[in-house]
């Protein structure tokens, strides 16, 4: 079952992780006679791109520019509550298929209970013909 996530750290752990991206973003060292990062010449490392073509952008959404911004952007909060969201809508759909499931199970289960009912129900009544029948005979 799908599991809900929260993480709850403390500012001081919170400004330590920052300050840490920051470092490997600009990529300084620890020690503090490094000039600043505003004399340094800026290189940012290069993501990869995991578009390599048009044709894959249709099949792949979640990996528009305009999404990988906006999750860029959001706080470990907001993702947070937006991955819960997710998985709530996924459990919601989960069980939507489970019920649909169940229930054409149940209407499939009572149609094979109709169905051997009626034959049974027909066969009785050959065999009471067939009865008859053979005693007319025997007469």
């Amino acid at each position: 079952m799908a599991e809900q996530i929260i993480h709850k750290k403390t500012i001081k752990r919170l400004d330590k992780d920052k300050r840490q991206l920051l470092k490997q973003y600009y990529q300084l060292d620890s020690s503090p006679d490094n000039p600043s990062p505003q004399n340094k010449p800026q290189t940012k490392k290069k993501l990869p791109d995991h578009q390599t073509n048009s044709q894959e952008q249709p099949n792949n959404p979640e990996e528009s520019p305009a999404i990988q911004t906006a999750i860029a952007d959001s706080t470990l909060t907001q993702l947070l509550h937006s991955h819960n969201i997710l998985l709530t809508r996924e459990t919601a759909a989960n069980n939507s298929i489970k019920n649909t499931i169940y229930d054409n199970y149940y209407d499939l289960i009572k149609v094979n209970h109709l169905l051997g009912e009626m034959a049974n129900s027909t066969m009785n009544h050959e065999l009471e013909v067939l009865a008859h029948n053979v005693k007319l005979i025997r007469k």
